[in-house]
């Protein structure tokens, strides 16, 4: 019944530079250390472009092997496929990852969030309206208000009561936006 909240990247250029790290965190090293007093989770994304190692594998707390966006698709929750799909990810106990974006575009799925196996995920993009852009960081650069993130907070704790685990990851990765929102994320769960 724990919920872990990270971010989506611990190493953007912009996060860089937004001054988020202190001043002696020089080294990725240093950088990962800092991250890691502060959160206990991180997506590393290095596995969308490869496949880890078998050693690296057998260090990571969960491997998510990103689908294509493809297979991502709204109909997969419309009408009777909603509860199909979950049904399948349950009887195969694969974690269903829950995604809250900005709605109403071809590649928008609705922001469900269910356990479907121990550990259950879910992963903020941010709800920019500049959702279409080639630019990943006008795509993705969405600063959440605590409000938006309180709405949250009854439903992470809702699911959290049905996995073992759950992951939370902010991957509004701009500036340090993510690192400020699972912040005021964790607040809102521990305040209540």
């Amino acid at each position: 019944m724990a919920i872990h909240v990270g971010t989506a990247s611990w190493t953007d250029p912009t996060l860089l530079e937004s001054g988020w790290y202190p001043a002696d965190a020089g080294t990725a090293e240093q950088r990962l250390a800092y991250y890691a007093s502060q959160f206990g989770l991180v997506e590393v994304d290095a596995t969308y472009y490869h496949p880890p190692n078998e050693q690296t594998a057998r260090l990571c707390g969960a491997v998510r092997c990103p689908v294509a966006v493809e297979l991502r698709h709204k109909s997969w929750f419309e009408g009777d496929n909603a509860a199909e799909t979950l049904d399948f990810l349950r009887a195969h106990e694969l974690p269903f990852v829950g995604v809250d974006m900005p709605q109403g575009h071809k590649s928008s799925v609705p922001p469900v969030l269910e356990a479907t196996a121990d550990l259950a995920m879910m992963r903020f993009h941010g709800r920019s309206d500049r959702w279409t852009s080639k630019d990943i960081h006008e795509k993705f650069g969405y600063e959440y208000s605590v409000n938006e993130l309180r709405e949250w907070v009854p439903k992470l704790r809702e699911v959290a009561a049905t996995a073992s685990n759950t992951h939370v990851l902010m991957n509004n990765c701009y500036s340090d936006y993510a690192q400020r929102n699972a912040a005021e994320l964790i607040e809102l769960l521990d305040g209540d």
